[in-house]
């Protein structure tokens, strides 16, 4: 796993080999929470994050879904931007 964002104690990764689902890591260090992201059907998979922070990560997302797409179908790492709200 390569760690491609980090915003508001939330950290991204993505597998760089590109297999399986296309899917991203989420990690919330602060209370030890992580979980899966499928990029394909836009859903959590195995996420046990309170409502809270499940929509901080929807707005990351949503800023960040045509990217983390463009990664997977050319299965290759680009730089993500630093977040912005």
């Amino acid at each position: 796993m390569t760690k491609i964002a980090e915003f508001y104690g939330f950290k991204v990764f993505v597998d760089s080999s590109f297999t399986g689902e296309p899917k991203i890591f989420i990690d919330y260090e602060a209370d030890h929470i992580s979980g899966y992201y499928n990029i394909e059907e836009r859903c959590f998979i195995n996420v046990e994050f309170p409502y809270y922070l499940i929509e901080v990560i929807k707005e990351w997302i949503a800023d960040n879904l045509a990217l983390l797409k463009e990664m997977w179908e050319k299965r290759t790492l680009i730089a993500v931007p630093e977040w912005e709200e």
